[in-house]
Formats: structure tokens, sequence, C-alpha cells
């Protein structure tokens, strides 16, 4: 589950490196629900929880325990 360091300063990095190359990113001036999701329950999460397995496969941490890519990351680039 992707934990975002500095609260809202690790998520603008994350969103930084992945989220803007995404075809997801602002579609209907809506933010990523992904996104929204690990920001609203990343607290309430702690626990061995169903809600904690799910964010883990949303965004999972990488080998460094750092927020990996998005598992719905759809660049820019890969649309036909």
């Amino acid at each position: 589950m992707a934990t975002f360091a500095n609260g809202a300063d690790g998520w603008r990095v994350y969103r930084e490196r992945y989220c803007v190359h995404c075809v997801h990113y602002e579609r209907d001036d809506l933010e990523c629900h992904v996104m929204a999701v690990h920001i609203l329950y990343d607290y309430d999460s702690k626990k061995d929880t169903p809600g904690r397995a799910i964010l883990n496969i949303l965004i999972p941490m990488d080998r460094h325990n750092k927020p990996g890519p998005c598992r719905m990351l759809y660049t820019k680039e890969e649309t036909p």
C-alpha cells in the first residue's frame, strides 16, 4: 500500500512521476480515483484488512519501499 511521505508533498512527487503521464489523469476534471482512495483510507488501513489488500494491489510498494507505479497507469504514449 502506498504511503506518501510528508503528506501532500509526497503525493505531489508521485503525481509528477507517474500520474501526469496517465490517460486517466484529470479526465472529466476529476482527480484520479485510485489516488483518492489512497489518500482517504491510508491511515485507516494500517491493519491487515481487505481495504489494505485492495490498496496494495492498486499502488504497490517497490523494492525500495517507495510507492511504485499504479496498476491502472496507462500512459498517453501507449494510447493508439
